[in-house]
């Protein structure tokens, strides 16, 4: 397999895979605060509570295979980062708009440009 990333690489592949590693930590740190004890009070708070760190973990290991598989110069991880990337922002902002809703969602957004931009890198192929 070819490798995008390799040492003749624009600037711009490097900073999705930053982002991408980003957001991956970001939601492996969500997982790990919502495992903190609350009072629920339904049962239905009581889901929610026990499901929210399952579906961060589940991202974040998702996002750090997508950003190692674009490393490796797996094609579809290409088609696979833009769409958890794509999901993602589209959830938070379907969540509640506020300043960090709309950070985090750039935060999704920003590396989904870059993987558009590079695409050709991407999805070069391979024979």
């Amino acid at each position: 397999m070819s490798d995008p990333v390799a040492s003749s690489r624009p600037r711009s592949l490097l900073l999705t895979l930053i982002f991408i590693n980003l957001n991956a930590i970001l939601w492996l740190a969500l997982g790990l605060t919502s495992l903190s004890p609350s009072s629920a009070s339904s049962p239905q708070e009581t889901l929610i509570r026990r499901a929210m760190p399952i579906a961060a973990f589940a991202l974040s290991i998702g996002l750090f295979a997508v950003m190692i598989s674009l490393i490796r110069g797996w094609r579809p991880a290409w088609y696979a980062a833009f769409i958890l990337l794509a999901l993602t922002s589209i959830l938070i902002l379907t969540s509640g708009i506020g300043w960090v809703s709309l950070l985090l969602a750039a935060l999704g957004l920003f590396p989904i440009c870059l993987l558009i931009k590079d695409r050709s890198r991407y999805l070069k192929s391979q024979g």
